[in-house]
């Protein structure tokens, strides 16, 4: 009820669009994550290294509201109960991480597999980011996070660490 009457339609409308509300679940995270992935392929034009990603996801999820939403939580623990959703998630999930691997220099990992986790441990801290600003809007500063992120991938490349 609450979704037809946002939408300015009756419930029958809408059933008529969808016959669950597990599709309308469905829709809603196929559209926000089709965003994030055309988000990271248009980044990947020009982007060559993970801090470049990294600003370009942070920039998209504070763009989008993404941290924003006070349920977003529960949304996300919701939508992976459905295993349908959940393999939707994964593919699109695993789609930004070949994106990001194909791109990034290759001085960031020797191989594609390394690339592959740069890319898994740049979403994965993005993201980390995103659900502690939900839990403390006041604890997560974005633009001193991306700073920090630059700082430490400076001192780490292709695996090898140096002193900064």
């Amino acid at each position: 009820e609450e979704i037809a009457l946002k939408a300015g339609l009756t419930k029958g409308a809408l059933y008529f669009h969808f016959r669950s509300k597990e599709d309308i679940l469905y829709e809603m995270i196929s559209r926000t994550l089709a965003q994030s992935v055309a988000n990271v392929a248009i980044t990947a034009r020009t982007a060559r290294t993970p801090e470049e990603f990294f600003e370009a996801i942070v920039r998209f999820n504070v763009k989008s509201g993404i941290y924003h939403e006070r349920n977003n939580l529960d949304f996300w623990v919701q939508a992976m109960s459905y295993s349908r959703i959940r393999k939707l998630i994964n593919l699109r999930y695993r789609e930004l991480v070949e994106i990001f691997a194909r791109a990034v220099l290759p001085r960031y990992g020797s191989t594609q597999a390394a690339r592959r986790q740069l890319a898994v441990f740049t979403l994965s801290l993005a993201d980390g980011l995103c659900v502690r600003r939900v839990f403390d809007t006041g604890i997560v500063n974005f633009k001193s996070q991306t700073r920090l992120f630059r700082a430490i991938s400076s001192c780490a490349i292709g695996g090898k660490e140096y002193k900064c």
